[in-house]
């Protein structure tokens, strides 16, 4: 005996807003509405008013909208809230958008629809970022407070810290420098909780350069180069690899300085930073 198979309920929830869009559709057309497609690429059936999308329903392709230009607001059927200014159908202007699946919020400017200029994005875990947007990703200065109480304030570049700025840790260390794809790149400086400091190059968030300086908190001091986050003067290839000689040796550069709070300095070589060849001075 064959059985019937089941439909998920999930797929019965589907097809009922579907036909429920459909009908919806119909019946805005019926009474006099019209179809267009907005600035920001969504969908609209409703009514007009002086050229001016006023009511009816709009489609992103992801979440399907419900504009009352009167009472400035659009209504989603995710649960979504828009109250805000809106200029052809969109979202354009000064107002709010309420995210009902993540509970963030947001409160500024937007254009054709996307955040777009000043404003602040409220995040559900608590974080705030207050600063400029494009087309909705962080773009330009912004200073992010986070729940834990970090904050960074600078420079974004599609959505990540991206240039000039500053972090500061709830510990209370501090970098001040460059950023690049979220991380710590380029020259900065960086004063750790303990009070020590470094000064110098940066890459993929760890100390690596030429010319930097690592100043301890009780006065010792040393000046070298880094790599891969220690104390280390041997050269390294093209691929980021150390250079060895015919003998099987690391080849070094420039011999790095380490004064001691006597004043006394040892120079010589460092390998992943322990010292190598050291005279004494």
């Amino acid at each position: 005996m064959n059985q019937k198979r089941k439909v998920n309920p999930l797929v019965k929830i589907l097809i009922a807003a579907i036909i429920a869009l459909v009908v919806t559709v119909v019946l805005i057309l019926i009474i006099g509405g019209r179809y267009t497609t907005l600035p920001d690429g969504s969908k609209f059936v409703g009514e007009f008013e002086n050229g001016q999308p006023v009511e009816g329903v709009i489609n992103n392709g992801e979440d399907v909208g419900h504009l009352d230009f009167y009472n400035k607001t659009i209504t989603y059927d995710s649960g979504n809230l828009y109250v805000g200014e809106i200029k052809d159908g969109c979202r354009d202007g000064y107002g709010k958008m309420t995210y009902a699946e993540t509970g963030d919020v947001y409160v500024g400017y937007f254009s054709k629809g996307k955040i777009s200029g000043a404003g602040v994005y409220t995040y559900s875990n608590g974080d705030v970022f207050e600063g400029n947007f494009e087309d909705g990703l962080k773009n330009g200065y912004g200073v992010l407070k986070y729940a834990n109480g970090n904050i960074y304030s600078g420079t974004y570049k599609d959505d990540v810290r991206s240039g000039d700025g500053i972090f500061t840790w709830a510990s209370g260390a501090k970098y001040t420098g460059k950023f690049e794809n979220d991380l710590k790149n380029g020259y900065g400086v960086m004063l750790y909780e303990n009070g020590d400091v470094y000064e110098g190059d940066f890459k993929n968030d760890m100390r690596d350069g030429s010319v930097c300086v690592y100043s301890w908190a009780n006065g010792e001091r040393y000046n070298g180069p880094f790599r891969n986050n220690v104390m280390d003067t041997r050269v390294i290839n093209a691929d980021g690899s150390f250079i060895i000689d015919e003998n099987n040796e690391y080849v070094h550069g420039d011999m790095a300085t380490y004064t001691f709070t006597t004043d006394r300095t040892f120079k010589g070589y460092f390998e992943n930073g322990k010292a190598k060849g050291i005279t004494i001075g």
